[in-house]
């Protein structure tokens, strides 16, 4: 009768481990796909801002000579660009700056947000990763 108490509290305590395993599991999976959707949103407004403002730029480069107001506006995309950049936006000049070189600053900025952002999820995303069954034990295998 002892016996048989021992493997009945045996298998209550594996089958809580594996339900603590299994709910543990899909936690952590609702928090990655909660990041991933969060970095997904970031992404397409970084692409939103950096599309709109090559647009702008491509339609607006001939008049910025000449029209003031389009001026301050490529300034202040040029600014929040290089805030936003840093050193990926150097040599950023829309105002004064060749066509052609800016074009290709705003390309690699576009391209770079990419690499960037599948580089965090490759970061948090690690498909190797088992779940490890054995670290949940709580009874001693000796009984």
């Amino acid at each position: 009768m002892v016996i048989k108490s021992n493997w009945v509290g045996i298998l209550i305590a594996a089958i809580t481990a594996v339900v603590f395993a299994m709910k543990s599991w899909r936690e952590s999976q609702q928090k990655s796909n909660a990041q991933i959707e969060e970095m997904n949103q970031k992404l397409k407004l970084q692409q939103k801002i950096v599309s709109e403002s090559t647009t702008y730029y491509m339609q607006n480069y001939k008049e910025v000579q000449t029209n003031l107001l389009i001026k301050q506006e490529l300034l202040a995309i040029e600014e929040q660009l290089v805030e936003e950049y840093g050193l990926l936006a150097e040599g950023l000049d829309l105002v004064n700056g060749k066509y052609e070189e800016n074009s290709d600053i705003l390309e690699k900025i576009k391209s770079e947000q990419i690499e960037m952002a599948l580089g965090t999820l490759d970061q948090q995303y690690d498909p190797d990763k088992k779940f490890d069954l054995e670290s949940l034990r709580t009874y001693d295998e000796d009984l």
